[in-house]
Parts: structure tokens; C-alpha cells; sequence
């Protein structure tokens, strides 16, 4: 769906940016030109998180780079042969997949809304000073702190 803001891609100025977002509830991706404006060309793959009462709150690693490898094909044939100079990439915050030594996962992604790690926030609570600890951080103790 188009903004106000959008602009038609004859209008656009070269060199054009794909920016994409790995969210909590979709991948999503869309086309900007060299002046920051959106030129209307939108994709968007939905998705959602596997959650359980334990804390649970995982994706599978291989669905979210084949989501943005649909949201990059579809944008990049949206746009004529224009040329792409730049990605951009956002995902959602404190996500964990550990990978092996050839770069394939082997573990689900842990998102930042994993909370099985709650009895072990309770204890480096107790052990640690918070305060030193974010202060040489820069983050407190949290559960979504890998």
C-alpha cells in the first residue's frame, strides 16, 4: 500500500536503497531513493514466534533468511533494473542463533522475548552489583541480555 509520501520509481533518483526489517509479527522490505524518499515499492512476509508457557520464544533461523530472500527478490524485480547501492537491515533486538563452524543454524533463534533464563537473572542478581555491572556495560540484567 502506497503513502502520501511515496514516489512513482520514474521520479526516483538514483542510486535506490533496499531497507529491511526483521519484526516480531513480519519481514518486510521496501524501496527508498538517494533522497531518502519511499518510492512505493513494498513487500511483506508475515510471521510469528513459537511460544510456550516455559518462556519459549523462538523462529526458525532457515524461515527468516528465506523470508528475506523472497522480500529482496520481489524488490529487486519491482525495480526495472534500477541500480540497488545499499541494504540496510534492522532485525528485533537481543535474538540469539548459534551456528556451526560452516555458518548453518544449530539452534532455533532465540528471541528477545525468550524468558527461560529467569531463574538465572534472579541469581547474577543476587551476585553481581547491577549497578557496576550496567555501569561497565551499559545494560542491566535482564532476561533479553544475551
Amino acid at each position: 500500500m502506497a503513502s502520501d509520501f511515496d514516489i512513482e520509481l520514474k521520479d526516483a533518483v538514483d542510486p535506490l536503497v533496499l531497507a529491511l526489517d526483521v519484526g516480531s509479527t513480519a519481514s518486510r522490505g521496501m524501496v527508498y531513493d538517494a533522497h531518502g524518499r519511499p518510492v512505493g515499492k513494498r513487500a511483506k512476509v508475515p510471521h510469528s514466534f513459537t511460544s510456550a508457557p516455559d518462556g519459549t520464544s523462538e523462529i526458525d533461523p532457515d524461515q527468516v533468511v528465506a523470508e528475506v530472500i523472497t522480500i529482496i527478490d520481489q524488490l529487486t524485480g519491482a525495480v526495472d533494473g534500477r541500480t540497488v547501492a545499499g541494504v540496510a537491515l534492522d532485525t528485533f533486538a537481543s535474538s540469539l542463533v548459534v551456528l556451526d563452524e560452516a555458518g548453518a543454524p544449530l539452534t532455533p533463534c532465540f528471541t528477545y522475548a525468550d524468558g527461560r533464563c529467569a531463574e538465572q537473572v534472579v541469581a547474577l542478581r543476587e551476585e553481581l552489583s547491577e549497578e557496576a555491572l550496567q555501569q561497565r556495560t551499559g545494560t542491566r540484567v535482564h532476561s533479553s541480555y544475551w
